[in-house]
């Protein structure tokens, strides 16, 4: 678990900012937005925690849901006719969904208790996963909930591979002809 804080050092604004947890590779699943803080005051912080441990939860098209299962590197969730779920292994470096069912299923990924990536897996289809300690940070000029961000401005990405704490710094914007576009900085890191 790594403990962050959002600082916003912006020039007077107030953007929304949105958090993205870019959890996994080769566009296997769809980035949901993880995290949304808005209307942080000038020189105020928000303090949130990223997991490294991710659980999968399975959605049926009746919008129902499994509790959720804590997936370690190398093992996979098999999903036969009757809905039983087993754990098995797999290559060591992945997280695998193997459907051997008839029907289909939507595999969401969470952390921290937050949705971070969805995925619909039909019939006989097999999802397989790199989880990364990596986090996306944007601005958003506007968002809507399990909507992309339509981005203000380049996203970020910080690796929080073994940083146990860290504050997150927005500075840029302001008005006038020497703004500058909003920016992200990694500070004050604490190594686990």
């Amino acid at each position: 678990m790594t403990r962050l804080r959002l600082f916003n050092y912006c020039d007077h604004h107030r953007p929304p900012v949105v958090v993205l947890s870019e959890a996994f590779d080769g566009g296997a699943m769809t980035p949901l937005p993880w995290k949304v803080v808005k209307r942080l005051p000038h020189w105020g912080y928000h303090p949130f925690e990223f997991s490294a441990e991710p659980r999968l939860c399975l959605s049926d098209g009746d919008g129902n849901f499994n509790p959720g299962r804590e997936l370690g590197l190398g093992e996979t969730l098999t999903i036969s006719g009757q809905r039983q779920c087993q754990k098995a292994p797999a290559n060591s470096s992945e997280i695998a969904v193997d459907n051997r069912s008839d029907t289909g299923f939507g595999a969401w990924l969470y952390r921290a208790r937050q949705a971070s990536g969805y995925r619909a897996l039909g019939p006989r289809q097999q999802l397989r996963l790199r989880p990364q300690s990596r986090l996306c940070l944007t601005t958003a000029l506007s968002w809507r909930p399990w909507d992309f961000p339509d981005p203000g401005a380049q996203p970020t990405y910080f690796s929080l591979t073994g940083i146990a704490s860290a504050d997150i710094l927005l500075v840029g914007g302001g008005a006038g002809r020497d703004s500058g576009p909003f920016r992200f900085h990694l500070e004050n890191i604490i190594r686990c």
